[in-house]
């Protein structure tokens, strides 16, 4: 057994969820080498038609409009499943038979060459992305666990988890984590591919109880592992700057929850953290880099009167509203490679807003088809 981090399994589920369906979902890791001078001819996205009860991966052709459901995604969202170069998915596939067994697996985005990479039923992985040269996947893992009764009866459930380097060559995992403080959450790679970065939360080994929260580094062979920032609260979404030096992420007082969250930027050299927005009474979320690295987008509102999408300098200045406020989206917005125009989802729609609030489109009308649509990134063929 590992000497990782014990949690019970409620915290598992609900800490993967707080980073990931709070907007790391499948936004594409700030690398965009790999799309720069090209134009997106598919939109990928997760979603569950009416009829579906669990959710799966699907592709449009914005040419022809057809719709193509990829792969099962299940319930656990990993943050980063797009290849850099937007053009292959990796993802979780499961066999009939024999039971739960579990397979990381590849395809094109149009759904051809569909691969089996590697067995991970033992190390089971609950969220996964891809490294900035697209030759291995860094995985969270859930390695093992133990069920031990409770003092007031019933019994308790204690779960490991560990990142994981996958190689998607020869399908051999490598451990990069091995902390018994730890948990971690949503790794991704740096876009120049030197370091990991994922979500933390620190406890006490002895007690399980939770001493603070933060983002961490480390290089991508595991070792150098820093704790770059300390928050008293969860870590909700983070995201690499394109240069790789600074980390956007956001955080909340721990009191009203999203409605209080607000964007910050650490610097990584410096350890400079700067509050952008600045908003207590408003929540500010899901910060997403420009391809050039001067802008961000986020959403800012509350859970009662909606959210809006917005995009303000790096330095949190000159922000604009680029929409109305509508529901609060699952997963953050998508640039073009061009930084011209984002991608964004009501969950009933997918839509396309020029980064200066005009043209705005409809991608996809869900509406009728769908029960729930998120994290809409832009592929290629």
């Amino acid at each position: 057994m590992s000497r990782s981090t014990v949690i019970t399994l409620a915290t598992l589920l609900a800490a993967a969820t707080l980073v990931v369906a709070s907007g790391c979902g499948d936004q594409p890791s700030s690398n965009t080498d790999g799309k720069v001078g090209r134009t997106p001819t598919m939109v990928g996205f997760m979603g569950a038609r009416q009829e579906d009860s669990d959710y799966s991966f699907f592709v449009m052709d914005l040419v022809s409009g057809n719709q193509t459901r990829l792969a099962p995604a299940f319930t656990m969202l990993p943050p980063d499943v797009w290849s850099p170069d937007g053009t292959l998915l990796a993802y979780l596939d499961r066999d009939a038979f024999p039971a739960h067994a579990y397979w990381m697996a590849l395809t094109n985005a149009d759904g051809e060459d569909r691969r089996k990479i590697a067995d991970l039923t033992e190390n089971y992985p609950a969220t996964w992305s891809w490294s900035a040269d697209a030759r291995s996947l860094v995985t969270l893992c859930v390695v093992g666990g133990k069920a031990e009764p409770k003092p007031e009866g019933g019994v308790d459930e204690r779960y490991y988890t560990d990142l994981f380097s996958l190689d998607l060559a020869t399908g051999q995992t490598r451990r990069l984590t091995d902390t018994q403080s730890i948990g971690e959450w949503a790794p991704f790679s740096s876009p120049d591919g030197k370091k990991i970065a994922f979500a933390g939360t620190e406890y006490d080994p002895e007690t399980w109880k939770i001493v603070s929260y933060g983002i961490y580094t480390l290089g991508s062979d595991g070792a150098d592992q820093v704790k770059v920032l300390t928050s008293p609260t969860p870590v909700r979404t983070f995201q690499w700057s394109p240069d790789s030096k600074k980390i956007a992420y956001c955080t909340d007082d721990g009191k009203t929850g999203i409605d209080s969250s607000e964007i910050h930027v650490v610097d990584l050299k410096t350890g400079a953290d700067l509050n952008l927005t600045n908003t207590p009474s408003t929540g500010e979320l899901d910060p997403a880099w420009s391809p050039d690295g001067k802008k961000i987008a986020f959403y800012s509102g509350t859970f009662r009167e909606g959210y809006r999408l917005r995009v303000m300098d790096a330095d949190g200045k000159n922000a604009v509203d680029l929409t109305e406020p509508g529901e609060y989206p699952r997963g953050g917005a998508s640039w073009s490679p061009d930084g011209k125009t984002i991608l964004f989802t009501d969950r009933s729609a997918i839509y396309s807003v020029g980064a200066d609030g005009k043209d705005l489109k409809v991608i996809l009308d869900g509406k009728g088809t769908y029960r729930d649509m998120m994290y809409p990134v832009w592929l290629f063929e």
